[in-house]
């Protein structure tokens, strides 16, 4: 099997997830705060959930979150404690 070598072929700009906007974003929030967002995977994956858990445990439990879906690919977070 041979393989060939290419040169000068250009990186591709690194790919970043929402998770760093979604973690800014619930570390702003204050109680009683919410923001919709999309989430074509659910119910696969919730990425939030667990993004919102690390909050939480990061907070030492002073913050939590509450998820939930509002139809279809749609989902709404708020702040509750």
């Amino acid at each position: 099997m041979e393989i060939k070598i290419d040169k000068n072929i250009p990186i591709p700009e690194k790919r970043t997830r929402n998770r760093t906007a979604f973690r800014k974003a619930l570390e702003k929030m204050e109680v009683g705060d919410s923001f919709e967002f999309s989430s074509p995977n659910y119910p696969k994956k919730d990425p939030l959930r667990s993004i919102a858990n690390h909050v939480q445990v990061m907070s030492n439990n002073q913050k939590k979150f509450r998820t939930q879906s509002i139809g279809g690919v749609q989902r709404r977070v708020w702040r509750i404690k």
